[in-house]
């Protein structure tokens, strides 16, 4: 990569960090492709012409001028990096629908390509701008539509488990994270309007399925105990609390268990346990007499 392209990043002004990542991805990209012959000179120079869009942040024009070059040239090769241009311009100018499909159509159209699991992770990062954040007017975030969620939860896995050794696979172990963390959050939102309601199976339900699913990324590697939203200290706790309301001994069994899967995670915590034991003992059955 030559000084010439680092000049080009350094001039970019990209409004967050994000952009940034962005940008050096693109131009990374545009300078491997300096020296890229066998389209004609013209074909070409529209694409330079269009990054040079898209490094200044004239994404609108850019997404265009990309758009154009996919549907015209006759170069597989253009074709493909123009289209994958196309996405990126599409995302930094926030129509982050819209590049998601783009992206989508990308890794059907081309599987084989390298830049594939840069296409499959900023798709999930357009699913991850399209999820909703809480706001003073709105209902929590939480409570709202979750297909941006798995569809993001599913992109990243992807990279992550089909791609474990490209540049994105660890960022996409991030963003992961940060995915199940709203994913989790659902699901203790409506255990918690369970609780309200006086429903308490849906509560054990919810706590569950949490506990469950957290455990199952951490055994995939996705998750450490440090960084599970549902195996948790309090969680475990409110598991354990609302089977000793529903006289379940098993429950509360089950959740004693899961303590002492977890409890290495949360030092200091020490009387959580104390109280689960206490529980399951309450509920233990008597021994037959004379025994």
């Amino acid at each position: 990569m030559g000084i010439g392209c680092f000049s080009r990043l350094a001039a970019m002004g990209f409004r967050n960090r994000l952009h940034v990542a962005v940008g050096i991805l693109l131009i990374a990209g545009a300078c491997q492709n300096d020296a890229t012959t066998g389209s004609g000179p013209d074909a070409f120079q529209r694409y330079e012409d269009a990054m040079s869009k898209l490094i200044k942040g004239s994404y609108t024009d850019a997404a265009s001028a990309f758009e154009d070059i996919a549907g015209t040239t006759l170069s597989p090769l253009l074709s493909q990096l123009a289209t994958l241009r196309l996405a990126d311009s599409l995302f930094l100018d926030g129509r982050h629908a819209e590049a998601a499909e783009v992206y989508r159509e990308f890794q059907e159209q081309y599987a084989s390509s390298p830049d594939v699991p840069h296409a499959v992770y900023m798709r999930g990062l357009c699913y991850l701008r399209r999820m909703p954040e809480d706001h003073w007017v709105l209902p929590p975030a939480e409570s709202r539509e979750m297909t941006d969620v798995e569809s993001a939860y599913e992109a990243f896995s992807w990279v992550i488990e089909n791609r474990p050794d490209s540049f994105f696979a660890p960022r996409a172990r991030i963003m992961l994270a940060r995915t199940l963390e709203r994913k989790c959050r659902h699901h203790l939102y409506v255990a918690a309007y369970y609780r309200r309601e006086g429903n308490l199976a849906g509560v054990v339900q919810r706590l569950e399925q949490t506990l469950a699913s957290d455990e199952a990324e951490m055994s995939r590697g996705h998750l450490t105990a440090g960084m599970s939203c549902g195996a948790t200290a309090d969680n475990l706790l409110w598991l354990g609390r609302t089977y000793r309301e529903m006289r379940n001994a098993e429950g509360v069994a089950r959740s004693l268990q899961a303590w002492e899967r977890h409890q290495a995670a949360f030092p200091g915590r020490e009387a959580v346990g104390t109280e689960l034991r206490r529980m399951a003992a309450e509920l233990a059955p008597e021994p037959p007499a004379g025994e």
